[in-house]
């Protein structure tokens, strides 16, 4: 009998985990599982949902310290709001309005927001089901904690240890199966950067550098291209800046119609298949979101992790340099100097790239949906359906 999955993200959130929410249905829909994917507050709150985005959104823009403090400090008493009486209440909605007509035999959730309403929704559920937590950062928040989780899954296993350890989530239940990916980003190990760059329309020679800044075009790249535009050795620079229209106005107007003796730049907005960018790009300088740095890591791209958001992303780069995934330049000039040293292949470049080798978890999604096909049968563990909260 086919698995019938349900599928919780928050598509507000920045598109990472939304996207993985995509790999996930993807890859589901392959093993001939019935897949439905929702917006968890678009459906429980959608005033919440709403003033959620905007708050994120205005922290980000504005307050961005503060955003850091709370992700980082402060989270007890969001934890707690969110954790109980706040999770009765949404669970009730995603109760009511989904789960009870859906009957799903898994939920799995890539956004942490809804979570604990989600136990809350178990509890009270006409038919028990699995539920999954799949963690879309290089960092475990105090968010993901709670012991109502049958299964987690992380983007690596460091993580997975962390989560053992430190969070008290017994070890069975926690698989390090990495982000999930698209399929698209699967099974290209063996494809080169010379195949890929015919692919886009790009000079075989060339050496080719990505800027993305996220689908809302984060991060000065005004100042990135100024700072490559400068470099001695010639560089194809692509810049993409997803669905922010004023940078690609800017970008277009201070260099696409300037002619440079060295280096050759092409601007573009939102990119469907990035991918293709990613394969054939030779560096990639991004913010350090969880779901780009698993693509690029995926398509063997050296990551330059540039102006990283607040909160998250802080922790996400922090954990990728540390783990010798990646360099950080905190400015344009310190992103050149790295794309420099990787122009000339210098040790420091093939020890990242021998470590990038090793980190081989491109096909995360493929491996969650076979997982979750080797449960028919399992017998849910009530304890867990019903159990309390791990305080932050």
């Amino acid at each position: 009998m086919d698995k019938n999955v349900l599928i919780v993200t928050e598509e507000w959130a920045g598109s990472g985990h939304y996207m993985a929410a995509i790999a996930l249905q993807e890859a589901l829909l392959a093993h001939s599982c019935e897949v439905r994917l929702i917006g968890g507050l678009g459906i429980a709150s959608p005033m919440l949902r709403e003033l959620s985005r905007s708050s994120y959104y205005t922290s980000l823009a504005h307050f961005p310290a503060l955003w850091d403090h709370l992700y980082n400090r402060n989270v007890s008493a969001i934890s707690r709001a969110l954790q109980k009486p706040l999770a009765k209440v949404l669970g009730k909605r995603l109760l009511e309005r989904v789960i009870e007509q859906q009957k799903p035999d898994a939920v799995i959730s890539t956004h942490a927001y809804c979570l604990s309403a989600l136990v809350e929704a178990r509890k009270r559920a006409s038919k028990p089901f699995w539920l999954i937590g799949i963690l879309t950062d290089f960092h475990v928040h105090p968010y993901w904690l709670h012991h109502g989780i049958d299964f987690y899954n992380v983007a690596h296993p460091k993580l997975a240890e962390q989560m053992s350890g430190q969070g008290g989530i017994e070890p069975n239940r926690v698989k390090a199966y990495g982000i999930p990916l698209r399929q698209s980003f699967q099974g290209n190990q063996q494809r080169n950067k010379k195949d890929w760059k015919k692919q886009v329309g790009i000079a075989a020679d060339q050496f080719m550098v990505l800027i993305c800044g996220g689908a809302d075009g984060y991060g000065d790249m005004v100042e990135l291209v100024e700072c490559l535009w400068s470099m001695r050795d010639p560089l194809t620079i692509v810049a993409v800046t997803g669905k922010n229209e004023p940078l690609l106005r800017r970008l277009t107007q201070r260099f696409a119609r300037t002619q440079h003796a060295l280096h050759q730049l092409h601007v573009f907005g939102y990119v469907q298949e990035m991918w293709r960018w990613l394969g054939a790009a030779d560096a990639v300088i991004t913010k350090a979101g969880g779901l780009t740095c698993s693509e690029a890591l995926a398509m063997r791209t050296p990551l330059i992790l540039y102006q990283p958001l607040p909160g998250q992303e802080k922790q996400n780069c922090r954990f990728l340099i540390e783990q010798g995934l990646a360099w950080q330049a905190d400015t344009g000039g310190e992103a050149a100097s790295i794309v420099m040293r990787l122009q000339q292949d210098d040790p420091d470049h093939r020890m990242v790239m021998e470590r990038m080798e090793r980190y081989n978890l491109q096909d995360s999604a493929t491996q969650i949906a076979k997982w979750l096909k080797t449960m028919e049968g399992r017998k849910i563990d009530t304890y867990y359906s019903q159990a309390g909260n791990i305080s932050p």
